[in-house]
C-alpha cells in the first residue's frame, strides 16, 4: 500500500513539473519580445517604435544600426537593429524639451540645445562630452538652428546672440578654435548650410541675402547686406536653395523665384555657368562625386544635370503634378531616392538606378503614416521614414 501510495504521489509531481515551468516562462509576441505581465498577446509590434516628437533618423556607419532623436519630453536616441528592428539601447538626453536638435554628419555625435547650453553626446554609448553656453534674448533675431556640425562632423559652429560673430569648437572636445566675423549686414535669421568637405560655412537668410565663410582661417569669403538690390556673387539679384558639391569647392543656388539655377565657386562667389531649363527648381541635390546634380521640377519630373560637361544626361518621371519634397542620393551614388508628397494619396518614393536612370520601382506609405523625415542607407538598399509614433523600413 506504501509503495502504490509513493508511485501515485511521484506520477503527480511530474505532471506537475511542466506546468511550473510553464507558468515561470514570460509570454512573448510572434516576434519574440516580451508581453508586459498579464498579457496574452500584441496586436502591433514594439519594434521600431519611437517618441512623439522625433525629428531625425539616420542609419550609422557601422552598417547594423538605425538611430532615432525624439526631441520631446521623454528626449533621448534610440539605436535599432537595421535588420529585426529591435531596439539595441537607449540614452536620455538633457530633459528640457527642445526642437534644436541634430546628429553630426559622420554619425558620431548628437547636439542638443536646451536654449542656454549645447549639450553634444557621443552617439555609439551616449556619453555626454562637454557643454556650451550658447543663449539669446528674448528679442534676439536668431537662426532658425543658431548652430551646426561642419560637413565632416569634425566642428561645431555656434552663432552668438546679437549675430555678431560665430564661434568655432572641436566638436568632439569642446575646445574653443576660432573666431567667425559675421558683418553687421549679415542677416542673423535664416540657415547655417556646411559644405559637405568641413571647409566653408554659408548662413543664408530668408529673404535671398548669404554670406559664406572658411572654417579654416575664420575669413569671410563674401558676403553681401539683407536689402542691397546689387548683384550677388553668384549673378542673381538672389538666391536661396543653397547646396555645396561634395568636395566643397562649387555651390548650386537658384534666383529668388526658384530660377534659374546656377552653379558658382564657393570660394569666390563667381558664377561658372547655368543649368536646367527656364522651370522652377524645388530641390536641389549632388550626387556623392560631385558630377552629377539632381534638379527637382514641377510634374513629378527630375533633371539630371552632368555638372563637367554642363548639359543634361538624363530625365526622370515620377508622380506628375507633384514635385519632390526631398532628394537622396545613396553614398555609393547608384541609387536616386526622390520623395514626393501626393497629399491625399500619402508618400511616394521613387527609386531609380543610375546613371542609366533605370526604375527600380517604388514605395508607397498611406496619408495615414505621416512620414515626417526619410534616410536612405549608404549601400542605398534601405529607405527609413519617420511615421507617427514608428519608423517605417
Amino acid at each position: 500500500m506504501s509503495a502504490c501510495r509513493f508511485c501515485l504521489t511521484g506520477v503527480i509531481l511530474l505532471s506537475l513539473a511542466p506546468m511550473a515551468t510553464a507558468q515561470e516562462r514570460p509570454r512573448v509576441d510572434c516576434h519574440g519580445d516580451p508581453l508586459p505581465p498579464g498579457a496574452i498577446g500584441r496586436l502591433g509590434t514594439t519594434r521600431l517604435r519611437h517618441g512623439p516628437l522625433t525629428t531625425e533618423i539616420a542609419f550609422l556607419a557601422d552598417g547594423k544600426t538605425l538611430a532615432s532623436l525624439d526631441v520631446g519630453p521623454v528626449a533621448g536616441v534610440s539605436l535599432f537593429d537595421r535588420t529585426t528592428g529591435k531596439e539595441r539601447d537607449r540614452f536620455r538626453l538633457v530633459s528640457n524639451v527642445s526642437p534644436w536638435a541634430t546628429f553630426s554628419p559622420n554619425r558620431e555625435l548628437v547636439a542638443w540645445w536646451d536654449g542656454n547650453r549645447l549639450a553634444v553626446y557621443d552617439l555609439a554609448s551616449g556619453k555626454r562630452l562637454h557643454e556650451i553656453v550658447l543663449r539669446f534674448d528674448d528679442d534676439a533675431r536668431i537662426l532658425d538652428r543658431p548652430f551646426c556640425f561642419s560637413g565632416d562632423g569634425r566642428l561645431l559652429v555656434t552663432v552668438n546672440g546679437d549675430g555678431t560673430h560665430a564661434d568655432v569648437w572641436e566638436a568632439g572636445s569642446g575646445r574653443k578654435l576660432r573666431k567667425l566675423d559675421l558683418a553687421a549686414e549679415t542677416p542673423i535669421t535664416g540657415n547655417l548650410i556646411p559644405s559637405p568637405d568641413g571647409k566653408r560655412l554659408a548662413i543664408w537668410g530668408r529673404n535671398g541675402s548669404s554670406g559664406v565663410w572658411d572654417l579654416v582661417s575664420g575669413k569671410t569669403l563674401y558676403a553681401f547686406p539683407m536689402d542691397s538690390p546689387a548683384i550677388s556673387p553668384l549673378g542673381l539679384p538672389s538666391s536661396k536653395f543653397p547646396v555645396f558639391a561634395p568636395d566643397g569647392q562649387t555651390l548650386a543656388t537658384t534666383g529668388k523665384d526658384g530660377w534659374p539655377v546656377v552653379l558658382g565657386d564657393a570660394a569666390t562667389g563667381k558664377q561658372l555657368h547655368i543649368a536646367g531649363q527656364d522651370e522652377i527648381a524645388y530641390n536641389l541635390a549632388f550626387s556623392p562625386d560631385g558630377k552629377t546634380l539632381a534638379i527637382a521640377v514641377a510634374n513629378g519630373i527630375i533633371r539630371l544635370w552632368d555638372v563637367g560637361r554642363r548639359k543634361e544626361s538624363c530625365t526622370l518621371h515620377g508622380p506628375p503634378d507633384f514635385a519632390a519634397a526631398c532628394l537622396s542620393f545613396s553614398r555609393d551614388g547608384r541609387t536616386l531616392a526622390p520623395v514626393f508628397n501626393t497629399l491625399d494619396s500619402g508618400i511616394r518614393v521613387q527609386l531609380w538606378r543610375l546613371p542609366a536612370g533605370k526604375e527600380l520601382g517604388h514605395i508607397a506609405l498611406p496619408k495615414a503614416a505621416e512620414c515626417t523625415g526619410w534616410t536612405l542607407s549608404d549601400d542605398g538598399t534601405t529607405l527609413a521614414c519617420i511615421g507617427r509614433n514608428m519608423i517605417h523600413v
